[in-house]
């Protein structure tokens, strides 16, 4: 063999291994690119996900919470959460998105999904209207109850009320206090001196009527066996407190607030508020303040308060009286209130719907 004919053979040689090479080379990077760019994509999974559990924790603490997080740095990239009122299936519930993106303004750039739907909270059945009580009810002074339907906010939803008095004996108004709600048609009343007897009921058949502050929550058959509430106020979940006689008890109320004596003072806050023992005997008078929940008694006297949502008297012999309000407070029906205070407990994990409804990567 000549040596020109070597000489093209290495060359040719040469210029092979110096293709494969090439081609290895451009695979393994290739191989590698696709190794980040998957790991990439997990870690973007993961940060999206880990954004849906930290809008769980915080609306377990705060069921109104609609702020979200705009934008938080974790696990080397950032997830983006926006939380707001939705409807799923035909039902009312709470939307958590979270995106989660990784290798930020990058070609390597990956983002990735999570969406959960949450219950947004459910209608206790022992709640019959704006008041419901097993007693005579009286209302002195400028006491206003109007069960038209308000939001939180105190914007009126017209239409959507229920009924002020919902009891088993009697109403009885006086004074200058006044009277409003909507009927059964949805025709709105505004409060009046003179209210239609459409949305007072009085005499009402005991039956169903709540005996205690978890048959008004729907007792076992609804997830709330006896001492549930109790309990939860106990656990301090979601802000809630107990006490055995009053004391102790700080302000701003939030989650399961429940008192096993009689108690007065001012009303500031939010959820479930219990006043309950097992005699049926705690009375409850408020001076001042705002609530916004469902608020569940065994004698009510003298409020002086502002309560939005319901209220649920439990006692059939009030040793107070039967003066729901005889100064310048008022009761305002408020489905809204009502649904969020519920919402922080399915929230928690109580009742049988869960705390999440849908998960969806």
């Amino acid at each position: 063999m000549s040596g020109r004919a070597i000489i093209i053979i290495v060359v040719g040689i040469i210029v092979v291994s110096g293709i494969i090479l090439y081609n290895i080379e451009a695979a393994s990077v290739s191989i590698t690119q696709n190794v980040n760019r998957f790991y990439s994509g997990r870690e973007a999974q993961n940060i999206a996900q880990s954004g849906v559990n930290m809008a769980l924790g915080q609306l377990s603490n705060d069921a109104t919470w609609r702020t979200g997080f705009p934008s938080v740095n974790m696990l080397g990239g950032k997830a983006s959460v926006s939380v707001y009122d939705s409807t799923w299936n035909g039902r009312q519930v709470i939307k958590i998105l979270s995106v989660g993106i990784m290798n930020i303004g990058t070609a390597s750039q990956e983002k990735d999904t999570s969406i959960a739907y949450l219950p947004k909270g459910f209608y206790p059945p022992g709640i019959k209207g704006l008041v419901t009580a097993q007693t005579d009810v009286g209302t002195l002074g400028s006491f206003v109850i109007d069960a038209r339907n308000y939001t939180m906010s105190g914007t009126l939803v017209p239409g959507t009320g229920t009924v002020a008095i919902s009891t088993t004996k009697a109403f009885d108004q006086d004074g200058s206090s006044l009277i409003g709600g909507t009927n059964l048609l949805g025709t709105d009343f505004a409060p009046s001196a003179s209210p239609d007897t459409s949305i007072l009921y009085q005499g009402v058949s005991p039956t169903n009527f709540p005996g205690t502050p978890d048959s008004v929550m729907g007792g076992a058959d609804n997830g709330y066996p006896e001492g549930t509430l109790k309990a939860l106020a106990k656990s301090g979940a979601g802000g809630g407190q107990y006490s055995a006689n009053g004391s102790g008890i700080t302000i701003p109320l939030r989650g399961v607030t429940y008192i096993e004596s009689s108690y007065g003072g001012g009303m500031d806050g939010t959820g479930i508020l219990v006043i309950h023992n097992s005699g049926k005997n705690a009375v409850y008078s408020t001076t001042s303040g705002t609530f916004k929940g469902i608020l569940i008694v065994d004698d009510l006297v003298r409020v002086h308060s502002n309560v939005y949502g319901a209220i649920v008297i439990l006692t059939k012999n009030p040793s107070s009286g039967n003066c729901l309000g005889n100064g310048s407070g008022g009761a305002y029906y408020s489905r809204e209130a009502i649904y969020q205070s519920t919402g922080s407990l399915t929230l928690l994990g109580h009742r049988s719907s869960g705390a999440v409804l849908a998960w969806w990567e």
